[in-house]
């Protein structure tokens, strides 16, 4: 058949045949998504649902014998092969097999791999079916709904970037508010916050408590030796002291995602163009991983604002050839070090790398003069802090409080009675994270990672300097975490965050390079075929908002990492004051993470009107000397869930306990 009757002929079944298809795979993607697990006897129909997404895959490249002579020539053959290994890298369901994430079985989890990759089969069919279905017209998408969304992407830089970091910032304030309640739900982020209160009372360290049995837990991720304080870098906990100072802590991480919105786009820009800028920002701002993400206390936010600085920094001072620019790259790395060492690590000696063959190859040397003075310089501050806190400057946080043995490499783990970290474990980890990323990246009913997947497929698409310089640095956090032992799915793939930057540019060039490659297989406009492609992603961001939004909205809101503001609302509640209320730990496997839910509104001096402490049944009367004048309370959980309040009979302590109360 010619290209042209072929052409035709698919515009005359395009309603019929492709319109059926893509509303009932629409249909079925949304009853799918529905269910808790996919019906069995839906496997039987997948074959059918195979064949019907390579028929379309055929009519979408402009016909059988184009894709036939490429399939069946080497090249294609290669190209199929790596196809199928990368796809088969990025939605490997190794979750599911609960060597890794056992915690995600503890609820209804919204990382549910096989059930996703079974919705996530129907939705490529969807969207193959609704290109063609739309490719059948003679405008594509509606031509109305292209027109607004038109405007939108052709106003002026400054309104276009004004729009949408104000886009994120109002939406991860949002999901702050009504989802996580304004306070921190996991260890991480609770331990920071301790470490910020104890910044702004202008110490680096507090004071132990009088008996730290009562204000510990297994998982708290807090110190205690001759001093109390967190075991993390200082750099994060620094960043939220400004917002502890003006009583907003939950306002910082809004705050630095809306900005790092500005400086993707500035850095997509300086590396390709207008167009993967523009579209690079609207997935930044539409991503749900990053905008619940942006919605935490988690320091990923902040370190993926000062790698974007970084990297904007750096591109500018080679560009310009700017000593200045330099020196802010070497601060923005330093910062980053003060904050996740580890990630900083791995992408300062990538770029530090390229930026001293730069160097060499220019033969101007100030400007990586500048550059490592200031890393130097910020890394002194971090040695600094670990000497002051730790008593050794080559001594971290997360050694002192897990053992020496807490690093990176292949070795008996010392936590949580895991194995031995192998290659093979890493490569579980790596699986785990690469499928989890492409679920959470964008919600989409169809893989995240698919653009990404098909732009590295070998000949399918040239590539330049840049697209493997951004490959390099995409690929630094999946090798970096290959080596580390731990692994979790805590709102996400969050040891990969650092990735998103350079995933987000790759995909938007992808997406660009896929539509000119389908308007020139086809012989129609490039137009009609954005148009097309307009309309996909304005459905996808419907199915992301409307069905997998409220589904993560529930699962993080409900008690996350075990954690909630019912206790304090329970307390305000019930008028108490000047009081010492001792919390029972949940009986669970990961015993204590409840305490969090008390312990985030302590203050380093436990000199607050309320003070939160572990519940020890007998040993409770040990630390009442040392809370003299307070009423003592002992809150717990009804078999409903509901938080339970009851004052402490202190006469059931021995005689002279109780006449500690009133005075010491």
């Amino acid at each position: 058949m010619k290209s042209g009757e072929y052409h035709h002929t698919s515009q005359k079944i395009g309603y019929r045949y492709f319109g059926i298809i893509s509303l009932v795979s629409a249909i079925s993607t949304l009853w799918l998504e529905s269910q808790a697990k996919t019906p069995r006897l839906i496997i039987f129909i997948f074959p059918i649902i195979g064949l019907l997404i390579i028929y379309n895959v055929f009519v979408l490249l402009g016909g059988y014998e184009k894709v036939t002579t490429f399939l069946f020539s080497l090249k294609g053959i290669i190209s199929l092969t790596c196809f199928l290994l990368l796809t088969g890298l990025c939605c490997t369901p190794a979750n599911q097999w609960g060597l890794l994430t056992r915690y995600l079985t503890l609820s209804p989890n919204p990382f549910r791999n096989y059930h996703w990759l079974s919705v996530s089969f129907v939705g490529i069919l969807f969207s193959l079916s609704f290109l063609n279905y739309t490719l059948g017209h003679t405008d594509g998408f509606p031509v109305h709904i292209t027109q607004i969304c038109r405007i939108i992407w052709r106003l002026p830089q400054k309104y276009f970037l004004l729009l949408f970091s104000s886009l994120v910032f109002i939406l991860a304030n949002l999901f702050s508010w009504t989802v996580f309640e304004h306070i921190p739900h996991v260890q991480d982020e609770i331990a920071q916050l301790f470490q910020t209160k104890i910044f702004a009372s202008g110490h680096v360290t507090a004071p132990l408590p009088p008996i730290a049995d009562f204000f510990r837990y297994r998982f708290d991720n807090m110190i205690f030796s001759d001093r109390w304080y967190s075991e993390y870098p200082p750099g994060h906990p620094f960043l939220l002291m400004i917002g502890v100072i003006t009583e907003m802590p939950w306002i910082i991480n809004p705050l630095l995602a809306s900005l790092s919105c500005i400086l993707l786009y500035n850095i997509i820009l300086q590396s390709y163009g207008e167009r993967e800028a523009r579209l690079s920002v609207i997935l930044f701002s539409t991503s749900t991983f990053v905008l619940f993400m942006s919605a935490s206390f988690m320091n990923h936010v902040s370190t993926l604002f000062f790698l974007l600085l970084f990297l904007y920094t750096l591109d500018k001072s080679q560009r310009e050839e700017g000593n200045l620019y330099a020196l802010a790259a070497g601060l923005s790395l330093g910062t980053m070090l003060n904050i996740r060492p580890p990630d900083a690590l791995i992408i300062g000696m990538l770029y530090g790398f390229f930026f001293f063959v730069w160097s060499l190859s220019k033969k101007i040397f100030r400007p990586f003069i500048y550059f490592s003075c200031a890393v130097v310089m910020m890394g002194g501050i971090l040695l600094l802090y670990n000497y002051v806190t730790n008593g050794d400057p080559l001594l971290f946080g997360y050694q002192v409080c897990w053992g020496d043995k807490h690093s990176f490499g292949f070795f008996s783990v010392p936590i949580m009675d895991r194995p031995p970290h192998t290659p093979l474990r890493g490569l579980m980890n790596t699986l785990s994270n690469l499928i989890t990323l492409n679920e959470n990246l964008f919600e989409w009913p169809f893989p995240s990672l698919i653009p990404l997947i098909i732009f590295w497929t070998p000949f399918l698409f040239k590539k330049d300097r840049q697209d493997y310089v951004l490959l390099c640095g995409l690929l630094a956090a999946p090798v970096l975490y290959f080596f580390y032992f731990f692994q979790d799915l805590c709102l996400g793939p969050r040891f990969y965050y650092i990735s998103l930057p350079f995933v987000l540019a790759l995909t938007a060039k992808a997406l660009f390079q896929i539509m000119e490659k389908i308007a020139f297989s086809r012989h129609c406009s490039e137009r009609s075929v954005k148009n097309a492609f307009i309309g996909l992603l304005l459905c996808s961001l419907a199915f992301s908002g409307l069905v997998r939004l409220p589904q993560l909205s529930r699962f993080y809101s409900n008690s996350f990492w075990e954690v909630d503001d019912k206790l304090m609302k329970k307390t305000l509640q019930m008028g108490i004051t000047n009081a010492l209320i001792f919390q029972k730990s949940e009986d669970n496997p990961y015993q204590g993470m409840n305490l969090g839910s008390g312990f985030l509104y302590n203050s380093p001096g436990l000199n607050d009107s309320i003070v939160f402490a572990r519940d020890l049944g007998k040993r409770n009367s040990e630390l009442l000397p040392f809370s003299p004048g307070r009423n003592y309370y002992v809150s717990s959980k009804d078999e409903r869930g509901e938080i339970r309040i009851e004052p402490l009979d202190i006469h059931t302590f021995s005689g002279n306990v109780r006449s500690h109360k009133g005075g010491r």
